[in-house]
């Protein structure tokens, strides 16, 4: 099955200790765009105007890619430029039901226990290394 969705939470899986993104993170999320054809979408655990920076860094305007808030339940369109309303509690299945995808067309990366639904409800679920160890529990 190919991936067509990957989404990351950036927070300590592409950021560094300075909260800046790491030289390899963002080449490999870049290629993972570019050569594959994965869309991506970014949750933030912060507003969308924090968050904002990274759609041009990982030229998600190009790619199609999105940004998400889920505390402030709104979800950014980096191709359109356009803010939505974010309502659903499940990221995974707001994604399958907005893009028709299957669940095993979608990776969830993540290192917080906040990220656990996520990484639970997608087909391959990744728990960094530094991660909590009852989210490596349930990562695949």
């Amino acid at each position: 099955m190919k991936y067509k969705l990957l989404l990351i939470n950036p927070q300590d899986t592409l950021t560094t200790s300075h909260g800046t993104l790491c030289p390899k993170g963002l080449k490999s999320l870049l290629e993972v765009q570019a050569k594959y054809g994965i869309t991506l979408v970014v949750v933030g655990y912060s507003s969308l105007n924090e968050l904002l920076p990274l759609s041009e860094t990982l030229q998600l305007k190009q790619y199609g890619g999105y940004l998400i808030s889920p505390q402030e339940g709104e979800l950014y369109n980096c191709h359109t430029e356009k803010k939505v309303a974010y309502k659903d509690a499940n990221m995974v299945t707001f994604f399958m039901d907005k893009l028709d995808l299957l669940a095993e067309e979608i990776i969830a990366i993540g290192a917080h226990l906040v990220d656990a639904q996520m990484i639970q409800s997608a087909g391959l679920g990744v728990a960094m290394a530094q991660a909590d160890e009852q989210l490596k529990s349930i990562a695949q």
